[in-house]
């Protein structure tokens, strides 16, 4: 009787583990118009989930305002649309307020966003035809107030910037409204302009410019 082999019996070939591609990592962007704003005015804020997914993503929008201790609160939510899109309409800040958006699937946040209020001020000068040396008043407004801020009144360099060359300090007048005034001595024609800073609420301010023509 012929013998059997006894070798080793063959095993089976296990097929190879599937190959997974983790999905891209999301983004989602956020901006404001506009910003900086009207006092009392509205901004939409909106931007776009970039992701796998990102139809029907649910969209949080968050606040934190000035002076930024309180942390970021939910104010709203939305859904995006098909290309990834979202959008606040009608966003009414009290304070200057950092904002930022969340979605809640895929799970990810936007960068913080500043909105601000913009803050108007005006220039006259006493005399635009003033003689070589002679001293004019440079004067205006700012609004919202400012009283106590600083206005940095500007001439035009032949470089075509703006170099600081006198200060004047904010004083309260009417309801809102802050006024200053300085007497500065012109001895040649320059354009000039009036700047005030940015605070925690508000945008930096800048003038129309002014003319002094020297005769």
């Amino acid at each position: 009787m012929p013998a059997r082999c006894c070798g080793a019996r063959p095993r089976a070939l296990r097929p190879p583990p599937p190959v997974t591609t983790p999905p891209p990592p999301s983004t989602l962007s956020i901006s404001a118009t506009p910003n900086p704003l009207p006092e009392g005015g509205t901004t939409t804020i909106s931007g776009k989930l970039e992701s796998y997914l990102t139809i029907l993503a649910v969209i949080e929008l968050q606040a934190n305002e000035a002076p930024y201790t309180g942390g970021f609160q939910p104010v709203a939510t939305t859904m995006t649309d098909a290309p990834g899109r979202y959008s606040f309409s009608g966003i009414r800040p009290r304070v200057g307020t950092r904002y930022r958006a969340r979605s809640v699937f895929p799970i990810t946040s936007s960068g913080e966003l500043l909105v601000r209020f913009a803050r108007r001020i005006s220039l006259r000068l006493s005399d635009r035809t003033p003689r070589a040396g002679r001293r004019i008043r440079f004067s205006g407004t700012v609004t919202p107030a400012a009283a106590g801020a600083t206005v940095y009144i500007q001439r035009r360099t032949r470089r075509n910037r703006f170099r600081t060359v006198a200060r004047a300090r904010l004083r309260a007048s009417t309801p809102g409204v802050s006024t200053y005034s300085r007497l500065l001595r012109i001895r040649r024609s320059a354009v000039y302009r009036a700047k005030v800073s940015a605070d925690r609420d508000h945008a930096p301010g800048t003038s129309a410019r002014r003319r002094a023509r020297v005769h």
